[in-house]
């Protein structure tokens, strides 16, 4: 709940509800309670509807704000109870429910707000807000939203049938694994747990759900018959965890890793080595590229840290840099604050709607539709960035899940065309013979991650 006026913002307590949807037996009574609302005593209040947006999980979420003023309660043990109706068009309704407990209110003439949030599928919705407080006042509000992919976001399996309501939540549940077609053969996904306001003492709710939808995001769009997962920190030195044969499952895993970290408390030991924090990522990057069998490509997704010289010592001389043409593609995904979005992009109107696209090395291909433009390369790399520079890595500056969208496309181009061309060689050293089959390796056992059919 926090605490309003014009001009200045007490939080006294945070109320950022997820909504939870209506169990079936319990519909009969959510139902009747829209239809006995008329009659009620009303409760002030102001509702406002939240335009959907796709997040990082590539699924649209919307919600609403509840602005009541406080004048109306006093003391402790008040509670606000809300009652969402969605109406998909030409669908029946699915009611969606949360209560929030009030703190104890002084007397004041300051407003409080409460949010919720859900996700829907493409399609059109009419929505309809109860609430209702402890002393049964009640207060009513209705609005419509429609939802609809564009631009790249249309090449993107999306996360949730058209015309569904659901939770949000990292995935949805009734979703697949994964798309069907080709797979990479193994994915290995490096998370750097790390908020992207660099002063937060924690990690934010927005924080892990953009870091566990992205990671979703990967699971569903690039598909891998094996993927390993390894979420770290930088400051701490610290591996938080690391999961071989990482599944959907799993995701919550991550979310309560993500969640437990606590930036405020550093181990002195990782405080004497702060200068090489470097080493912890050089290491990770090493394991990979040694390791028997290389990934097919190597994604490491995290928020730009602050700059700072990464000595020659963080990359060891005995570095691996394979040949190009079977070399591991290494991509750092950098997530930039929104505000970002207007302080380092330029002033032209495409870049301002968020149409321009970001990442140092990138050059438009005509084959890669998610070309990233050069001109929008951030000047002074992060630690990470230099670091992964010197591993022959990519980096591509994010600001909205869109970004991440043409983010993905490129990635999926580059890893098709380094498998493809590391099949190739390795057939070349084989059986020459293969290269006079139009390209295509279809002899057993060669290195062709993308080729590989999924079942």
């Amino acid at each position: 709940m926090a605490l309003r006026t014009a001009s200045l913002v007490l939080t006294a307590w945070a109320a950022a509800a997820a909504q939870s949807l209506v169990e079936r037996e319990h519909i009969a009574g959510a139902r009747k309670a829209f239809e006995s609302a008329a009659t009620a005593p009303q409760l002030r209040c102001g509702i406002s509807g939240i335009r959907p947006a796709l997040n990082f999980g590539f699924r649209f979420q919307t919600g609403y704000t509840i602005d009541v003023p406080l004048s109306q309660f006093r003391g402790s043990g008040h509670a606000l109870n809300t009652l969402v109706r969605v109406t998909p068009e030409g669908r029946e309704p699915s009611y969606l429910t949360s209560t929030e407990s009030l703190p104890a209110v002084p007397e004041t003439k300051l407003d409080g707000e409460v949010a919720g949030t859900f996700v829907v599928g493409d399609g059109a919705y009419g929505v309809e807000a109860l609430v209702e407080d402890d002393l049964h006042r009640v207060c009513r509000g209705k609005w419509r939203i429609q939802t609809k992919r564009s631009g790249s976001e249309r090449d993107l399996k999306p996360a949730a049938p058209p015309a569904a309501v659901e939770e949000l939540q990292a995935s949805s549940p009734g979703s697949p694994e994964s798309k069907p077609g080709p797979r990479i053969e193994r994915l290995t996904v490096l998370i750097h747990a790390a908020p992207l306001s660099p002063n937060a003492s924690k990690l934010q709710p927005d924080d892990v759900s953009m870091l566990v939808g992205s990671l979703t995001s990967v699971l569903e769009q690039l598909p891998a018959r094996y993927l390993r997962v390894v979420v770290f920190n930088l400051d701490q030195q610290a591996v938080l965890l690391r999961k071989d044969g990482f599944a959907r499952a799993d995701l919550g895993d991550v979310t309560t890793a993500l969640n437990q970290l606590g930036l405020a408390l550093v181990d002195y030991r990782a405080l004497q080595k702060r200068d090489r924090s470097g080493d912890l990522l050089a290491d990770l990057l090493q394991t990979e590229l040694r390791a028997p069998r290389p990934p097919g490509a190597v994604i490491l997704l995290g928020p730009r840290t602050r700059p700072r010289p990464i000595s020659q010592s963080d990359v060891p001389v005995e570095a691996p840099y394979p040949h190009p043409a079977t070399a591991v593609p290494l991509f750092y995904v950098q997530y930039r604050p929104p505000r970002s979005l207007l302080l380092e992009r330029g002033p032209g109107p495409a870049e301002a709607r968020g149409g321009g696209r970001a990442g140092r090395g990138y050059s438009r291909t005509p084959n890669d539709p998610g070309g990233i433009d050069p001109a929008m390369t951030h000047s002074i790399p992060d630690r990470v960035e230099q670091l992964l520079g010197r591993f022959k890595g990519e980096t591509i500056a994010v600001w909205t899940p869109r970004d991440f969208a043409d983010a993905i496309r490129h990635m999926a181009v580059r890893i098709r065309a380094t498998a493809g061309a590391a099949a190739l060689s390795e057939a070349a050293v084989a059986a020459p013979a293969l290269l006079n089959t139009g390209g295509r390796v279809v002899e057993k056992g060669f290195r062709a991650e993308w080729l590989t059919t999924a079942p």
